[in-house]
This record gives C-alpha cells, structure tokens and sequence, in this order.
C-alpha cells in the first residue's frame, strides 16, 4: 500500500466522536470489484450520507447539487451539502 491513503478515512467515520483518536491510523485503499456493479444507489440513499459519486449517480436522477470545487460528488440539495461541507472539506 502506498503512503498516500495513510491517515486519510472515509469520511464515515467523522461523525463519530470516539472515531478521531484512530484516524491516524485508518489507512484509505481501493478495491476493484471482481464484478461490475449494475446499479447505484438512489438520492434517497445517498442522503442517509449526504453525498454520492458523480460517477455513480443514476442517470434517471433528478438534477442534483455539484461540489463545485472538486466536482467529485453530488448532494440532493444545499441541506444535505452544507451537512457534509466539514467532512467533505478535508478531501476535497
């Protein structure tokens, strides 16, 4: 594993409060699946965390709010993007 994702979690965890004294030594990797997912999880699951994948958003969505600094994920709406702002900021 390379040192890049050292210390970097997935964000999932930063809402958590007894989670800050491990974060140093969360390692963030990538996994390909053997298999291609089929299918990406609708806004209303996405909102459970506020965010979703550009790249995984289901076509059929309705348009949905754009990080506007590393275009990489996508909110339903500012609500759900001003709740995640703190969280995402750090990887953005």
């Amino acid at each position: 594993l390379c040192a890049c994702g050292r210390g970097v979690d997935s964000d999932v965890f930063a809402t958590v409060p007894t989670w800050e004294p491990l974060a140093s030594l969360v390692t963030r990797l990538a996994i390909s699946p053997i298999f291609p997912v089929t299918y990406a999880d609708s806004v209303t699951q996405a909102c459970k965390s506020h965010r979703t994948f550009t790249a995984l958003r289901p076509k059929t969505e309705k348009a949905m709010k754009q990080c506007s600094k590393c275009r990489q994920v996508t909110y339903c709406g500012q609500e759900c993007q001003k709740g995640d702002w703190k969280a995402h900021k750090k990887v953005c």
